[in-house]
């Protein structure tokens, strides 16, 4: 499935990835015992300040299909290129200084949240200047930074134990993109919340993405939360994209392969099958 009309020299584009895993039977054990292909032959692209959504059951490879778009994972063929740039083949000071532009949330928010440190720490971090040791930030900066991820003032002298997983969700976001990368990655942000938890979310979404200044690729196998937040949706299975589910001006989605309707009616996303 090609990639959609983004320019060359705009955007994050992946071309014709192939990415697979050796299996070892024991750790004693120096040959493979077998290999599985999680990506294969891939092309997906991301248009500065689009939202895009990709979807499918669990093992289609769409976790892998973001780090490998993020920088966190070198396909074993095919191209990722950042602005023009092709980022596996960047010096390691380059892709340093380019990383600003690009970051990955991972779906587990203890991996970016310090267990010492209180929330307003965390955000005062990450907030810091670069480069030049200044340590003070505006109490108003912080602030701003905290509404726009739905974080309560009172909750700012806690640390991350003793906040609910929405509430750590909406944090290692604030943190991770507090300096506004121009390209978002986000792993599964809806995996175990629960209704009132993942509407929060939805509107952290619509903050962050407000105005198209952020592009956004979201993974989950969250149909609902994919089809009311994107602007496209990908749909993967067994590292294969099979669809691209186009809307109609009513909000239906038109879908055509079995898989994906599959996926719809196990949501309550209106669809039409074509």
């Amino acid at each position: 499935m090609a990639a959609s009309d983004t320019s060359k020299t705009q955007g994050l584009i992946a071309k014709d990835i192939q990415k697979g895993f050796s299996l070892f039977g024991s750790v004693w054990t120096k040959r493979p015992r077998s290999s599985r292909t999680v990506l294969n032959n891939l092309s997906v692209s991301l248009g500065p300040g689009e939202s895009v959504g990709l979807i499918g059951r669990t093992g289609a490879g769409k976790t892998t299909l973001a780090r490998v778009m993020g920088g966190l994972c070198q396909p074993d063929s095919g191209t990722v290129h950042l602005e023009g740039e092709e980022i596996y083949r960047q010096s390691p000071s380059r892709w340093r200084s380019q990383r600003a532009t690009l970051r990955y949330v991972f779906q587990n928010p203890d991996v970016a949240l310090h267990p010492g440190m209180t929330a307003e720490e965390i955000l005062v971090e990450a907030l810091r200047r670069k480069g030049n040791g200044d340590d003070h930030r505006d109490p108003d900066e912080v602030k701003k930074l905290a509404d726009a991820y739905l974080l309560h003032e009172t909750w700012m002298g806690r640390y991350p134990a003793q906040l609910s997983l929405g509430q750590r969700r909406r944090l290692a976001l604030a943190r991770s993109l507090a300096n506004q990368p121009s390209y978002t990655l986000l792993d599964e942000p809806f995996s175990g919340l629960d209704r009132t938890s993942k509407r929060l979310l939805w509107r952290v979404f619509q903050n962050i993405h407000h105005g198209g200044r952020m592009a956004i690729l979201l993974v989950s196998h969250d149909v609902d939360s994919v089809c009311e937040l994107c602007q496209r949706i990908l749909v993967m299975r067994s590292g294969l994209l099979v669809e691209e589910p186009k809307r109609d001006d009513n909000g239906v989605w038109q879908v055509s392969h079995p898989y994906t309707r599959t996926l719809f009616e196990h949501s309550e996303t209106p669809f039409a099958s074509v």
